[in-house]
């Protein structure tokens, strides 16, 4: 990780690996399966979170990223109606 040899498991433990794994399998939070199915399939589509990951990677302050984020994604909802 940036350099380190360490990974994830090393900086952070192995529980909140697991957390992370478990977290990615639950994809119906993310809208998957649920009346938000087609606002999270475009959210998806459109890498609409995924953009905001290198902001965040290079220092951006995860407030503004978060920010950032909702207001990808309510503007999708604006355009989907």
């Amino acid at each position: 990780m940036g350099g380190s040899d360490q990974s994830v498991a090393d900086l952070y433990g192995d529980e909140l690996v697991t957390a992370l794994g478990d977290g990615m399998n639950a994809v119906s939070r993310w809208g998957f399966g649920t009346d938000d199915a087609v606002v999270a399939g475009e959210v998806f589509a459109q890498h609409t979170l995924a953009e905001q990951l290198d902001p965040l990677y290079s220092g951006t302050d995860p407030e503004q990223v978060v920010a950032d984020m909702a207001a990808g994604v309510q503007s999708l909802q604006d355009e989907l109606g």
